[in-house]
């Protein structure tokens, strides 16, 4: 009888920790499922972050573009560093095929350009920096600060995004499209083509000699008014 008592006893104790057993096996099972799920929910966050950051650091947002006879541009993220450079002729991409320029602040590319030994040929000729920004008059004056640690009569002048990307639409730097609006004013035969495939020195040349010329045939103009004016006011005076 005793020994009936004490295995019903046993039998009990063991069914308590069986259930018991299952409860906590339960508990196991739900909180490991949350863990993945969580770890899971983690690693999801942190490439959607991942990938916004890397898509925010490679937003472009401001662009330098350098002719003189190479033509190229940087491309500036919000952090003005350089993450990218668009050759516009063979010379430009021959250029940036010689330097480092990848995630460096601008300041220290445009340094380095300048510097460059392959580059210092071309600083006698006419070296044009344009600068499209919201930030242009900031990035405009280190530029200038750049030039003049150089000694070059380079010029920085400032554009705007549609009229670069009217410029970038037809392969074409923006600092040699303004250029080349500017002796279309002049010279209406005169095409983009044609604008391309020569040096800002020579593009200048052109338009400072129209403008010479155009000057000159004003103050003819201007003197054969004077002479009328005299010649009429003597045949009144008569």
């Amino acid at each position: 009888m005793r020994k009936e008592k004490l295995l019903d006893l046993i039998g009990q104790v063991d069914c308590k920790y069986i259930d018991e057993a299952k409860v906590v096996n339960k508990n196991v099972y739900w909180l490991k499922w949350c863990a993945a799920v969580a770890s899971i929910v983690l690693c999801l966050c942190g490439t959607i972050a991942g990938r916004n950051l890397y898509q925010e650091y490679n937003k472009e947002v401001s662009y330098v573009c350098l002719d003189v006879n190479p033509s190229f541009e940087l491309c500036l993220n919000h952090q003005d560093k350089v993450i990218k450079a668009i050759a516009y002729n063979e010379d430009g991409q021959a250029f940036l095929d010689k330097i480092e320029y990848k995630n460096k602040h601008y300041e220290n590319v445009i340094n380095d350009i300048l510097h460059h030994d392959e580059f210092k040929k071309y600083l006698t000729e006419d070296l044009t920096i344009t600068v499209v920004s919201k930030d242009d008059a900031v990035i405009q004056q280190n530029i200038k600060k750049c030039i003049e640690s150089v000694q070059c009569d380079g010029q920085v002048v400032c554009s705007d995004m549609q009229t670069r990307k009217v410029a970038h639409s037809n392969h074409c730097s923006v600092g040699k499209y303004i250029a080349y609006e500017e002796l279309s004013q002049y010279d209406q035969d005169i095409t983009l083509d044609d604008c391309k495939g020569m040096t800002m020195h020579e593009i200048y040349e052109q338009i400072n000699k129209h403008h010479h010329s155009s000057h000159h045939t004003n103050e003819n103009n201007v003197k054969n008014e004077d002479q009328d004016d005299a010649h009429s006011g003597h045949h009144n005076h008569h």
